[in-house]
Order: C-alpha cells, then structure tokens, then sequence
C-alpha cells in the first residue's frame, strides 16, 4: 500500500502543478484580452497539452484497472483501489496498530492509534461525497473528456466533450484531501501536498 500511495502522491504532485500553471496563465490571458499577440497560437497549443496531461494524470488518479484481475491483485496504484484496500478491516487494524509505535511516549500511542482511524475515515468520507449523487458528476465530465478527446475519436465526437478547466480541478482538491489523510494514516507524517 506505501508503494502504491507514493505512486499516487506523485501523479497528484504532477496534477497540482499542472492546475497552478493553467490557473497563472487563465490570469495572464484574462489580461491580454482584445489584443493581438504573436505566437497566441502556439500558447494555446500548450494550453491545451497541460489540460490534456491533467486529464489523463486525473484519470490515472482513478483508473480501476483491468477487471481482468481481483481488484487485491490488480497493479495499478489509484484512488479507487487504495480505498478499497483501507475499508477491509484487517488493513485499517494493520495501519491503526502500528500508529500505536508513531512516538515513543507511550501516553501517545492511544492519541496516534485514533489520529490514524480519524485520517482513513475522513480519507473514505472524502472519496464517497464528490464521486456519488452529484447528476452530471466531475468524474463523469472526466471519463468523457478520456472517452472522446484523448484515447478514443469518432467522427461523430469532435463537439461531444468540451474540455473545462473548472471540472478538472474540482478532481483534484479531493484526491489531495485523500492522499494527505492516507499518508498520515499509513505513516504517521502530516503531508501538505497543496501547498
């Protein structure tokens, strides 16, 4: 599980930067507006392969692997399985048992044993609220912008997804929430990934 967590804290490094450089450049653009400006064009081409890199780095984040194989023995490191790892009971009991050797000070080891089972739970409450009951969901805009714009193209589907930035951040600040609660949770270290 550490593997796979270290996996997904480096794809969520890479969306975060991904998201800062858009967010600076919508700010830069926002102020050139009604200008003509040479090589406008090759930004846009930029732009638009920071989003898609953001996109697919997204889509990994979520990616639920080859059905082929049982979800325990699948090997792609995502949000989705680390979950499914943390809900099975003997993992958490795992994780909240060695928070007990956290400190050395044995008064501490009750306090670090519910600081671990406090971050897994916020961790799957975190992962539960945006992915259900939202209609038109972040995820789903996500998997069409995959579907139709990055791994497949139809004919048919050059105006079916539009790509909006909105949507692809809203996936983000979740998966962080998640990540720094895991890594508090599986190794006793407060990470601040969004900093």
């Amino acid at each position: 599980m550490e593997a796979m967590l270290r996996a997904i804290e480096f794809d969520i490094n890479v969306a975060l930067w991904d998201e800062a450089v858009l967010e600076k450049d919508n700010d830069i653009i926002r102020g050139l507006e009604d200008r003509q400006i040479d090589g406008a064009s090759v930004y846009n081409v930029i732009h638009q392969g920071l989003a898609a890199d953001l996109s697919v780095t997204l889509w990994r984040l979520y990616d639920l692997g080859s059905k082929r194989f049982k979800p325990n023995k699948r090997e792609t490191s995502s949000i989705p399985l680390l979950i499914r790892l943390v809900r099975q009971k003997r993992c958490t009991d795992y994780y909240i048992d060695q928070a007990k050797n956290w400190s050395s000070a044995y008064s501490c080891s009750e306090l670090d044993a519910h600081s671990c089972e406090q971050a897994i739970k916020k961790a799957v409450e975190t992962y539960n609220s945006p992915m259900k009951g939202r209609g038109p969901s972040s995820f789903k805009k996500l998997q069409a912008i995959r579907n139709y714009r990055i791994a497949h193209r139809k004919i048919d589907d050059v105006n079916k997804c539009f790509l909006r930035y909105k949507d692809l951040f809203e996936i983000i600040e979740p998966a962080v929430i998640i990540t720094e609660n895991l890594k508090l949770a599986t190794t006793g270290h407060n990470l601040s990934l969004a900093e």
